[in-house]
């Protein structure tokens, strides 16, 4: 059976930005919601879209769903449940896991067809 979540959409608009592996842990990333990922490959930043620098590899127009709740690190299937849907209409979708819950990033314009897709998955929106 897969799990029911409910997604809180978080107002504004995000950026996902690559900058070169061993680049500095960049100092204007500002709001609510960020994250800097370090990886062999480069720095993967999310902020808000208003903050985010014209960069070559760079994407705006994002919007950020937030699974509501608190998940134990042990939760299985969370992400799963979340994506499975939108990868059944193509929706590509970006996400960040915290400890105690997880982030979706999808473009504003597949916005519409993502909430349709969560809510007939059975999930809640709010």
């Amino acid at each position: 059976m897969t799990q029911r979540l409910s997604f809180r959409i978080l107002a504004g608009r995000y950026a996902l930005l690559q900058l070169p592996a061993g680049s500095p842990r960049p100092d204007w990333v500002r709001g609510e919601f960020t994250a800097i990922i370090d990886s062999p490959e480069g720095l993967s930043v999310v902020c808000a879209e208003d903050g985010a620098p014209a960069l070559a590899r760079a994407r705006t127009g994002f919007r950020c769903l937030e699974i509501a709740g608190s998940f134990e690190i042990e939760s299985v299937g969370v992400v799963a449940a979340a994506v499975r849907p939108l990868a059944a209409i193509g929706v590509s979708v970006f996400v960040y896991s915290t400890w105690e819950t997880d982030y979706l990033l999808v473009q504003e314009c597949d916005l519409p067809l993502v909430t349709t897709a969560l809510k007939e998955a059975g999930h809640g929106l709010s």
